[in-house]
């Protein structure tokens, strides 16, 4: 078993790396244009949806797929398709046991609670999908009930999963 401080500070250097990829920072900085968010929400609904097919989240605001599909539709027109990456990364979550989604969980929903909640401030684009009824009773759920038993292997898949989301953020630069 290890602690969820320990599970951050496994993840902490990927992490870092996500922020500072292209996409990150346009995100960030607001600068991030409407296709390219577009192109973005599809691909996080598409894990979102692998995601919550498999793994009970114990509380319905966490549920992020059909407010993903709601920020896609709202982003200006043209047509959205799924990365490679995004692709690869949905193949592997869809082949994983369940008990080995934890740490999936914890890099994206922790994600959109915290870091989410910073670029909600900053986008001009929708964000339906950050917006939670409670911040504080979403992360108690996922500290208390999908990341009470935490061990080296959800680390592993946590690490997995930031390695994802920084080649999905690259490969999405790098088509537009």
């Amino acid at each position: 078993m290890i602690t969820q401080q320990e599970l951050k500070q496994a993840c902490h250097d990927l992490h870092e790396q996500a922020e500072k990829t292209a996409i990150a920072q346009a995100l960030i900085n607001g600068t991030i244009t409407a296709s390219q968010y577009k192109q973005l929400m599809w691909q996080l609904y598409m894990i979102a949806d692998a995601l919550e097919s498999r793994v009970n989240l114990g509380l319905g605001d966490l549920n992020r797929r059909q407010w993903l599909a709601q920020d896609c539709a709202h982003s200006g027109d043209g047509k959205v398709s799924t990365l490679l990456t995004t692709s690869n990364y949905v193949s592997d979550l869809l082949t994983l046991r369940d008990d080995q989604l934890r740490g999936h969980v914890y890099v994206h929903y922790m994600g959109w609670l915290y870091g989410g909640q910073m670029l909600r401030k900053a986008l001009k684009l929708p964000t339906a999908h950050l917006q939670f009824q409670n911040v504080k009773a979403c992360v108690d759920q996922i500290r208390t009930n999908i990341l009470a038993d935490i061990a080296t292997a959800d680390a592993d898949q946590a690490q997995r999963g930031f390695q994802s989301i920084i080649e999905i953020y690259n490969e999405l630069y790098s088509a537009s």
